[in-house]
């Protein structure tokens, strides 16, 4: 498939780093640049730079000093381990928000296909409501002992998918309503009376 530019939609979980020929280590993207020559591996990063509408330019002069060149979030180092290659490292901006990040990575799916009209909240209601029920059909007759996992993890992204677009919806950031929602829970769920029972809170 056709991908978003690095520079809009950072590539934090390993998945996302693989479909850019890369790795994640932390916050960081990682990805190799081999060829014959310095000068020729330094052309491929400016390439790949461009390509994904970063500003920056890596100098053939760049590691005539040392084997680190830095710049911005970036850092280049060179023939790590005796290897004829270049090693990109870019580091995630400060303040990225992990599910808007997905989102964006979404959107991109979602509007080359022109879907959002279809995406109304009544619609994605809809929609939640019908994946989860197709993990719950996973289960029945305590068909969990031999469950296939993929398709739990297929109708978990699903599910997930449709709610991250009808958080969009009305402006919800879904990170900052989970951590509201478990403050709430702790207050309705003191530890001392909520430890080790299933009770909802009004029977506690």
């Amino acid at each position: 498939m056709k991908l978003p530019l690095i520079s809009d939609v950072y590539p934090f979980s390993p998945k996302l780093a693989e479909l850019y020929n890369g790795w994640t280590e932390g916050k960081y993207f990682k990805k190799i640049f081999i060829a014959e020559s310095v000068q020729q591996q330094i052309d491929l990063i400016n390439t790949f730079l461009s390509d994904h509408g970063f500003k920056i330019i890596l100098p053939l002069n760049a590691f005539e000093q040392d084997k680190v060149y830095e710049e911005g979030n970036f850092s280049f180092h060179k023939n790590l381990l005796g290897y004829s290659q270049i090693v990109l490292v870019y580091e995630q901006p400060a303040g990225i928000d992990p599910l808007k990040e997905v989102l964006k990575f979404l959107d991109y799916f979602r509007n080359a296909r022109d879907w959002k009209k279809f995406h109304t909240s009544k619609n994605l209601s809809m929609a939640i409501s019908s994946e989860a029920g197709e993990i719950l059909d996973l289960f029945v007759w305590d068909r969990d002992k031999n469950v296939d996992e993929k398709k739990i993890e297929n109708e978990l992204a699903d599910i997930v998918t449709y709610c991250l677009y009808l958080a969009d919806n009305f402006n919800i950031n879904l990170f900052d309503a989970i951590v509201n929602k478990v403050l709430q829970n702790d207050e309705r769920y003191p530890i001392e009376k909520a430890k080790g029972t299933a009770k909802k809170y009004n029977e506690l």
